[in-house]
């Protein structure tokens, strides 16, 4: 669990939760600009990337293949049975039943989908892409991020948290990546000279 830790004069520790708080980021950004850069603040935007200032850029991919996790075959076994069962019975396509099978197969496609992003580094850009939510294509330029960690968060797989230098923090679950993967993506990092901070590998 991302924070910042407030320490007072008296002695006093007060600390601030990234999921306590909707607006941590902007707290913590305001707490560096004036107590630690000892500036006057000023509420800064990260300009957004659009697809065309990256299309020519040559990138290292960090991705696994869906088809070798267990959890990942099972996606399309469940969701290839429901839909082939939805097809070939006919009453399924008038009633509830029906409607009740295609949304369970939806739930559990974009689910575990969402489980399955890899990472693409340039000399300048992050990119967050998805197996199978191919429209998912987020990118970060390397100089506006802070620092990158790698977590596990309950039942899911190893993530990658982002946390840009306005402190907004983003989670992208990557449940195909061997940790060989995730260290040479560390190293590839690191040769950025981006922090890495290792929670989980």
């Amino acid at each position: 669990m991302e924070s910042a830790k407030l320490q007072f004069g008296n002695g006093q520790t007060r600390y601030i939760y990234d999921s306590m708080y909707q607006n941590a980021w902007e707290i913590k950004t305001f707490l560096k600009t004036i107590v630690i850069d000892n500036k006057s603040y000023s509420r800064k935007k990260i300009l957004q990337i659009h697809t065309s200032e990256f299309s020519q850029e040559w990138f290292d991919t960090f991705k696994g293949n869906q088809f070798l996790s267990l959890k990942r075959i099972s996606l399309w076994l469940i969701f290839g049975t429901i839909v082939y069962t939805f097809i070939i019975t006919d009453h399924l396509k008038t009633d509830w039943g029906g409607l009740f099978l295609v949304l369970v197969a939806l739930y559990w496609f974009f689910f575990l989908s969402w489980q399955m992003h890899y990472y693409k580094v340039s000399q300048t850009y992050f990119v967050v892409n998805n197996h199978n939510l191919i429209w998912i294509n987020k990118a970060y330029r390397l100089a506006d991020i802070h620092e990158i960690v790698f977590e596990t968060r309950g039942n899911l797989p190893n993530c990658l948290r982002m946390i840009t230098k306005d402190f907004r923090t983003a989670l992208y679950p990557a449940g195909t990546l061997r940790d060989k993967t995730w260290l040479a993506l560390k190293a590839k990092l690191e040769t950025h000279n981006i922090p890495v901070r290792n929670e989980c590998i």
